[in-house]
This record gives C-alpha cells, sequence and structure tokens, in this order.
C-alpha cells in the first residue's frame, strides 16, 4: 500500500470517526444528563388521582429546547415531551429558550449570529402560538424599559 493511499485511508477514518462523534455524542449526552431515576409504572392512590384531575399543573422551567429532541415524541429520558406533558394533565409549561450561546462567555463582544433556535420551529408546529421575552445580560429586546 502506498504512502499516499494509507494517508488518505487515515484521513478517511478521521472524518469518519469525527462524524460518528459529532451525530451520536449530543444524543449519548442527553440521555446521561437527563435520565430519569425511577422508572414507570408509577403508583398513585385513586385519591391522588382524582385530585390531580381538578388541578392546573404548571412547570415554570424546562431546558428542553437545548437538546436536539423531537418534544412531538415520548421519550425515555429527560423530563419534558409533549406525549408525558398531555398524559399528565399539564396546563402550563414554560420552556427555556437559550437565544445566544458565547463562545468564551464573553457578553460585550459575542454577536448574535451564534443563536440557537430551532427547536422553537418544533414547538411552533405542534402549535405552540405564545412566547415571552427573559432578560439576561444582552438581551436588549427584553430590557426595554417599562413606561
Amino acid at each position: 500500500m502506498s504512502r499516499r493511499t494509507k494517508l488518505l485511508l487515515g484521513l478517511a477514518t478521521v472524518i469518519l470517526a469525527g462524524l460518528t462523534v459529532l451525530f451520536s455524542l449530543p444524543s449519548i449526552v442527553d440521555r446521561r444528563m437527563n435520565g430519569i431515576a425511577a422508572k414507570p409504572p408509577y403508583t398513585a392512590t385513586e385519591q391522588a388521582l382524582v385530585l390531580h384531575q381538578t388541578l392546573f399543573a404548571a412547570d415554570l422551567h424546562g431546558d428542553t429546547l437545548l437538546w436536539n429532541r423531537d418534544l412531538q415524541s415520548l421519550h425515555g429520558y429527560g423530563h419534558i415531551d409533549l406525549p408525558r406533558l398531555k398524559q399528565g394533565h399539564v396546563a402550563l409549561q414554560v420552556f427555556a429558550a437559550v437565544t445566544k450561546t458565547p463562545r468564551g462567555q464573553n457578553f460585550d463582544r459575542t454577536s448574535s449570529d451564534t443563536d440557537k433556535l430551532e427547536n422553537v420551529d418544533k414547538l411552533y408546529d405542534a402549535g405552540f402560538r405564545m412566547a415571552g421575552l427573559t432578560h439576561f445580560f444582552d438581551n436588549e429586546l427584553a430590557a426595554l424599559p417599562m413606561e
């Protein structure tokens, strides 16, 4: 085998390994960081089930949009997906949408071209029509003064 062939074969192996890591690592990290400690089935008394049907359940913070996950599909990891929200009769879910992830955490010089909003489109496709802004560091739109 020639040196050029070995070099091309090595380069192809590195590229293949890089692509494998790029496409599989986020899912592996998501499953490990967002595992479910107590596996179903979950038991509750009849009295608790009846009470639950009358409650307005609200979760005021969810980081699910950080992960590249189909929210319309039931998952065995993570704490939020739309089927489980529906099964749990959750009436209000607030999703935290990270819109700026600065490289090196330099809030003064990082431009807005690093915004990550892909999952917002998935929520819209699922029927979500309401969103609000929260001020965090340099979100100038949400930081406008109230008059």
